[in-house]
Formats: C-alpha cells, sequence, structure tokens
C-alpha cells in the first residue's frame, strides 16, 4: 500500500527529469535562433513559458526573441514578469529597452534610474540613460 503522495526519490526523479526538459527546450529554442529560425525559436519558447512559467532563463529568452519578431506587446509582458522574478541588472536592462521599444520612455528611464540607484558603476544603464534622454542623471559619477 502506498503512502500519500511520491515518495523522496520519486520527487528527486521527476525534478531531474523537470530540468532535464527545460535544458533540453531551452537548448533546441537557441539552435533555432542560431540557424535564424526566429519564428520556431519564439514557438518553442511559448511552448517553454506555458510549462515553466516563473523561470527566469524562459522568461529572458521569451521577452528577447519577441522583441527581435517585432512581437513588442508579448516582449513587454515577459520582461516584466522577468524582472519580477529576478531584479539583476540584465533583467532591468532588458525591461528597460523593451519599455523604449513600445514607447513608454519615462518608464524606461525610471527602469534605468533604479539601475543606477542599485549600482552606480552600471555603464550600460548610463549609456542608455543618456541616449533615452534621462542624461541629466547619467552624467554624475
Amino acid at each position: 500500500v502506498k503512502a500519500f503522495g511520491p515518495t523522496p526519490a520519486e520527487r528527486r526523479a521527476a525534478e531531474r527529469r523537470r530540468k532535464d526538459a527545460l535544458k533540453s527546450g531551452l537548448a533546441r529554442a537557441e539552435s533555432l535562433v542560431e540557424e535564424h529560425h526566429v519564428l520556431r525559436a519564439l514557438e518553442v519558447y511559448r511552448q517553454l513559458d506555458a510549462q515553466y512559467p516563473e523561470e527566469r532563463a524562459v522568461l529572458a529568452g521569451l521577452s528577447r526573441i519577441a522583441a527581435q519578431t517585432k512581437w513588442y506587446g508579448e516582449a513587454l509582458k515577459a520582461a516584466e514578469r522577468w524582472v519580477a522574478i529576478d531584479a539583476s541588472p540584465d533583467a532591468r536592462l532588458h525591461l528597460a529597452r523593451t519599455l523604449r521599444r513600445v514607447g513608454k520612455v519615462e518608464e524606461s528611464i525610471s527602469t534605468l534610474r533604479q539601475v543606477l540607484a542599485t549600482d552606480p558603476s552600471q555603464r550600460e544603464a548610463r549609456e542608455l540613460l543618456r541616449r533615452y534622454g534621462g542624461d541629466h542623471v547619467a552624467m554624475r559619477p
């Protein structure tokens, strides 16, 4: 008679299978990108997002490829979800670029200022801020 739910060994095996499937899916998507099949890669990222909605690498790839294929609304939603679970400079810089692409310049500038408030030495944020018109902050050392 089996106890309630899977055993610890079964849970570990299921988690390994999940991670392997994620890794395989990400590799497939990136392979498609390298082969210049970006629309197919976008579809793979969408499928991965349905299975792994809080996975940083999926959200980063989905947002990046959605922007590249000019699905800017989808790119923005994925970027916002990415930043919600990962406040890294990479995630926030990508969000700032995506906000700018959809015409939300003030929100983009605000995001860049947040990056610089956390890390004043962040050169890329400083350069983007200068380009986006918020350079009075960007000129500080």
